[in-house]
């Protein structure tokens, strides 16, 4: 009795009042945890292709004349099919056909290749290529991709004009640049000399050489041999003398770069040389002052290196008195060379293809006397007869020294 004292009667319509409050809470807090979830859910759930990391490992491209071939290798983590994967190709704003093209590949974690077929010929131009994946994805019927970064390559016309590089501009160390010439402007058989007074000097149609010999076309110096059936026929060489004017005729110490390559010829070879200058007694020039020939040599056989003796020429003059350095490179004249003299007061070196071939140091067999660089193509090996070919250099740099 004490007991039940305590309890208050709780009037009918306020328990029906407190049961339905219950009920909308629970409906409330049902009501709020699907939206949490729906709401986790949505911010958590990504596409399906997002959940791929696709990697290029490799992208080869290898340009042959005017035909590309290409390959890639991708990798993908996890493993996953795609719609498409290939190699596209753009230049300058245009997309082009791609370069290769694999449906319904399958791009394991260790990477997958594709490669070309067979090359394909392009025309002259820069191109940019680059390697995409398309695969399915959730939002839209597809995900496209590019995997890694652009490659960019060129083709080149075909012939010399696709073989012409441009010549270093620039000093290099000990050695100031004064003079560069690229041939860019065309100047048919005979006239080279005069379109090119600034930059190269002939010898006039005396002995076996002829001016008709020498041209430019494609950006190259081209001078032309003939060719012969008759053991001499002198009119089948040709001589240059690079500039510049103020220094065509002379230059003590330096740096002498040029370019070139033979095509044909047999029978007949070149000598790149450093000859002296004029001075009091020796009109056109002495051996005794020192000769340097390089490269020289009858195309038949390899380039050579020649340095004249000094000190057994003393008072000699004009008397041909050997060599002091005599170095068969072992290269062929057949292809792109790139040749070069430094001519330092105590030093020489010559130089093929950014190969060192010889260094002298021996002062006393060291020119001191102004010299000209000049190149002379010659008619015929010991009387023999000789087949049709070129001389083309590409360009010629010439440095003073610092």
């Amino acid at each position: 009795m004490l007991i039940a004292r305590h309890f208050r009667t709780i009037p009918r319509h306020d328990l029906e009042t407190i049961m339905v409050s219950r009920k909308r809470s629970r409906v409330v807090r049902l009501t709020s945890a699907f939206i949490a979830v729906l709401l986790i859910s949505l911010i958590t759930a990504v596409p399906a292709d997002a959940a791929v990391a696709f990697r290029k490992v490799t992208l080869d491209i290898k340009v042959t004349n005017q035909s590309v071939m290409a390959a890639v290798k991708v990798k993908a983590n996890p493993k996953t099919k795609v719609n498409d994967y290939g190699i596209a190709l753009e230049r300058g704003n245009t997309r082009l056909k791609d370069l290769v093209k694999k449906t319904d590949v399958t791009i394991s974690k260790t990477g997958t290749t594709i490669r070309m077929a067979k090359p394909v010929k392009l025309k002259p131009g820069k191109y940019t290529a680059w390697v995409y994946v398309n695969k399915p994805g959730s939002a839209c019927k597809c995900v496209w991709k590019r995997v890694g970064s652009f490659k960019t390559f060129i083709i080149k016309p075909a012939g010399l004009a696709g073989e012409v590089q441009a010549a270093p501009i620039g000093d290099v160390p000990g050695f100031r640049q004064t003079f560069v010439e690229n041939f860019k402007t065309a100047a048919v058989p005979g006239k080279a000399y005069s379109v090119y007074d600034k930059s190269i000097v002939g010898y006039g149609n005396v002995s076996q050489y002829r001016e008709a010999n020498v041209s430019a076309h494609h950006g190259v110096l081209d001078l032309n041999i003939p060719g012969s059936s008759a053991k001499v026929n002198p009119g089948t060489g040709a001589a240059v003398i690079f500039g510049p004017p103020e220094s065509v005729w002379g230059q003590k110490y330096g740096r002498f770069e040029i370019r070139f390559k033979v095509v044909g010829g047999r029978g007949t070879g070149a000598a790149f040389m450093l000859w002296p200058s004029d001075r009091p007694g020796c009109p056109g020039g002495c051996w005794s002052d020192g000769e340097i020939d390089f490269p020289e040599g009858w195309f038949s056989s390899n380039i050579k290196l020649y340095q004249h003796t000094i000190t057994k020429c003393e008072d000699r003059g004009y008397v041909y008195c050997g060599n002091y350095v005599s170095k068969d490179t072992g290269v062929k004249w057949d292809g792109w060379h790139t040749a070069s003299i430094e001519w330092k007061p105590k030093s020489l070196r010559y130089r093929l293809d950014d190969k060192l071939i010889h260094t002298e140091t021996n002062i006393k067999e060291i020119p001191k006397m102004k010299e000209r660089w000049t190149l002379q193509v010659v008619d015929a090996q010991h009387g023999s007869k000789h087949a049709p070919g070129h001389v083309y250099v590409d360009w010629v740099s010439k440095y003073s020294l610092k």
